[in-house]
């Protein structure tokens, strides 16, 4: 009976661990489908101003999200499909309230990103984060870390925002980008950290069924 135990709990570890994917299998498989985004604010009272952050692909003919606050009043939108190529976007939506926003560029068959359930994700757990942090001379940048919290209910520009904490390196740029599981599955949008001379590794993502909510209702 013993010897019977041992072998069903050891084929249950065998199963789970077939799941988990290694880091370098993970960014090889997604990284396509973490984009740069560059918008631009022709008209500032600073003259030409811009931000450069990261977005998600989810769909083959050229639909991705980023967050609001990447392009908000923005003059012109660009994705880079590759370190020398970009493409103007067009705005379909975008929600403040939710930090969401979904952009579209007229190009085809490009990777897609593979979404998990966040009510899944559990304290702990490993957490890779890609994006573009300080722009596109960084992109697809890979940081690791570990699922701090989830649930975690914070007031961000007069909006109560329910997010997933972690301590992978989240810096300016990254907003837009991926926070993916062990799995390889998107479980969140990187969003923003604390910039803190008191605290290091306080980052910040919308989780991934959140953002299916809004493609769902937006996307064709």
């Amino acid at each position: 009976m013993i010897g019977d135990f041992v072998e069903v709990q050891t084929s249950k570890i065998s199963l789970e661990e077939e799941k988990e994917k290694s880091i370098v299998d993970i960014v090889k498989e997604n990284a396509g489908a973490i984009v740069g985004v560059e918008s631009w604010d022709d008209s500032s009272s600073e003259g030409k101003k811009n931000i450069n952050a990261s977005g998600i692909i989810f769909h083959q003919k050229g639909y991705m999200i980023t967050n609001a606050h990447v392009i908000k009043g923005a003059d012109r939108v660009y994705v880079y499909v590759d370190k020398d190529k970009k493409i103007k976007a067009h705005i379909l939506a975008e929600d403040e309230e939710k930090d969401i926003a979904l952009l579209k560029i007229d190009h085809k068959d490009l990777s897609v990103a593979n979404f998990g359930d966040s009510d899944k994700v559990e304290v702990g757990e490993r957490a890779i984060a890609i994006g573009n942090p300080l722009g596109e001379q960084l992109s697809g940048t890979v940081t690791v870390g570990v699922i701090s919290a989830v649930n975690r209910q914070l007031e961000i520009q007069g909006s109560t925002m329910d997010l997933i904490q972690t301590d992978a390196a989240i810096n300016m740029g990254n907003s837009g980008g991926a926070l993916l599981n062990s799995k390889g599955e998107i479980i969140g949008m990187t969003t923003f950290h604390i910039p803190s001379s008191k605290a290091q590794g306080v980052g910040f993502a919308i989780p991934s069924n959140i953002l299916r909510e809004y493609i769902d209702k937006y996307s064709p």
